[in-house]
């Protein structure tokens, strides 16, 4: 499901990777192929807890891909590939198609 070419690719490249320690923080990237970044997400109403922050993805629009982000569950967490995860700490405008996509 994730983009080999994207910009920053996180945890996701090979599909459900666990990386409990893996943070993306305070980066921009823009002008991708693809997708801006692939990122894990975020146990369901607890934003302190996310690992990604800080975080600008603009102008993905190349060969007619353009999503800034992809958000997946970390799946380091139990809870997140159960019940719920959700996603904060990007910034996303002017690409193609969506901001971001989980």
């Amino acid at each position: 499901m994730e983009d080999k070419e994207g910009c920053l690719i996180t945890c996701t490249y090979f599909g459900k990777e666990k990386c409990p320690e893996t943070w993306v923080t305070n980066n921009i990237v823009a002008g991708c192929f693809w997708v801006g970044m692939t990122v894990v997400g975020h146990e369901c109403d607890k934003p302190e807890l996310s690992k990604t922050t800080g975080n600008v993805v603009h102008s993905v629009n190349r060969s007619g891909g353009g999503v800034g982000a992809i958000i997946t569950p970390d799946y380091s967490s139990s809870k997140q590939t159960s019940t719920c995860f959700e996603g904060s700490g990007i910034i996303s405008y002017k690409n193609h198609y969506q901001g971001v996509h989980w």
